[in-house]
């Protein structure tokens, strides 16, 4: 029997900082069982930081956390093996995690160990009366959601990032906090990383990039549209544009961002030139920081930006490659 508990798996960075990904899981996860009667349980693989985690997550309404100690090991399939062991344990109604590619495989192995099927890149969570689980993801381009309802074993499911807020809870819990040792020898890994390669921000897809350097007619000429290039290389970002620098050549198709391009969701957009239509800007909205470059002071860039800068885009960009190289500079005789 299920204990009524919803299990989030915890996701971190380099540095060891919860992604805000797992944070935007966690948040809505509270919100949405505030319909059901049950606990929320976060699973950590990092166990240095017990006490300043365990703070952190009290404030977004975790009421417990399993720390998996070391003898669980660090990959995506020995965590996955000790998520399950304590599963068959426990019965938890469901587990989730974010749809990163750590995540993913993650969640994978974990559905094969328990013999469920992994639901992915769900972008809703609710309850339905009886306290049931249900899960919603789109198919086939959008054109229909489909509807999992979590009855009899357990639903594990990942649902994509930036589909909901990061909100903590209105009052902060102190969690019960737990280990895991797992209880039998670690599995030989079906997978060896031998290294990992950084993306290239000149190939990436404009839908994966954190930064993104976006080019409009307000470039002016081809030429200074490669200053749009080498910003993006002193930011180590990616570079996009608008449909009339399509049609001048200045980009392809895949680097058009809008209604006839694609939609992106970047950390940081540099917009230089770009007046702002509707059939551009209803690709960039979900941009986290813009900036936006215009010499028209109206601009209906402007509505959107978190920073405007009315001036001449290739003016303005000169100048703050040449600063950023310099200070690039300084640093290196430092």
């Amino acid at each position: 029997m299920a204990d009524n508990s919803v299990w989030v798996v915890l996701e971190f960075d380099e540095d060891l900082n919860i992604l805000e990904s797992t944070l935007e899981l966690v948040s809505e996860l509270f919100s949405v069982m505030q319909k059901a009667k049950g606990k929320l349980v976060a699973l950590s693989i990092e166990n240095t930081k017990k006490e300043e985690i365990s703070k952190i997550l009290g404030e977004y309404g975790i009421d417990e956390i399993i720390y998996l100690v070391k003898e669980c090991g660090g990959s995506a399939y020995q965590i996955a093996c000790c998520i399950s062991e304590i599963a068959k344990q426990e019965h938890p109604t469901a587990i989730f995690a974010a749809d990163t590619v750590w995540g993913h495989e993650m969640a994978a192995w974990v559905a094969v160990k328990l013999g469920v099927p992994l639901f992915s890149a769900c972008v809703e969570i609710d309850f339905d009366a009886t306290g049931r689980v249900l899960v919603f993801r789109p198919l086939y381009n959008g054109l229909v959601d489909q509807k999992i309802i979590a009855e009899g074993k357990v639903l594990v499911a990942t649902c994509m990032p930036e589909q909901f807020n990061v909100k903590k809870a209105r009052w902060p819990k102190v969690p019960v906090t737990k280990e895991f040792f797992k209880s039998s020898p670690l599995e030989q890994e079906k997978v060896r990383i031998v290294r990992k390669i950084k993306a290239d921000p000149k190939t990436i897809d404009i839908e994966d990039a954190d930064i993104l350097v976006v080019g409009g007619g307000g470039m002016g000429s081809f030429d200074n549209f490669k200053l749009i290039h080498s910003v993006a290389d002193l930011l180590g970002g990616s570079v996009a544009g608008t449909r009339v620098a399509r049609d001048k050549g200045w980009i392809g198709l895949d680097r058009q961002i809008g209604q006839t391009g694609k939609k992106v969701s970047p950390k940081l957009l540099i917009s230089c030139g770009v007046s702002g239509a509707m059939q551009h800007t209803i690709g960039l909205k979900d941009t986290k920081k813009l900036v936006a470059i215009n010499i028209d002071k109206n601009a209906p860039i402007f509505k959107l930006a978190d920073l405007a800068i009315v001036g001449d885009a290739p003016t303005i960009l000169k100048d703050l490659i040449s600063k950023v190289e310099a200070i690039k500079t300084s640093q290196k005789a430092q």
